[in-house]
Parts: C-alpha cells; sequence; structure tokens
C-alpha cells in the first residue's frame, strides 16, 4: 500500500505471505535497479519503502516480476 509523501515521494508499506522473504526481495530490486527505490527497510514478513511517484509504474512490473519468480506454483494459486 502507498500514500503520498513530499516532494514527489510516496511511502509504502508490505506484508508477506510464506514463502516470500520481503526485505531480500526489495534487496534484490534495488541491486537491480537503484533508481526504483530511495529508501527500505524491514525482515522476511514485512517492510517499508519510499519511492519517487515517477517510478511507480516502473516499479510495479519489476515486483510483480520478482515476486513470480519467487513464489512457487502453489503459493502462486492462493494469492487472490
Amino acid at each position: 500500500i502507498f500514500a503520498g509523501g513530499e516532494n514527489a515521494e510516496i511511502k509504502g508499506s508490505c506484508r508477506s505471505i510464506e514463502g516470500l522473504h520481503m526485505r531480500d526481495l526489495l534487496e534484490g530490486l534495488n541491486t537491480a535497479d537503484p533508481h526504483l527505490i530511495n529508501k527500505f527497510g524491514g525482515h522476511a514478513m514485512a517492510a517499508g519503502l519510499s519511492i519517487n511517484e515517477q517510478h511507480f509504474n516502473d516499479f510495479k512490473k519489476a515486483f510483480d516480476a520478482a515476486v513470480s519468480a519467487q513464489l512457487s506454483e502453489e503459493s502462486k494459486r492462493c494469492i487472490v
């Protein structure tokens, strides 16, 4: 979930599911494309982050791809 912040930055909070380490996922995104995330922190089951609003669509695509790559087929079927 993202909410508006200051200076065209949006702040997000995310919770995870079994089999998906949220902080490690964000670390991987940040390593692969450092412009997507301004800052982040958290642990396996929850994390927070800040991104520039203009990068939201790119972040969303990268996040969806990373989640899909990490989850088992069984886990993917459980997501609504």
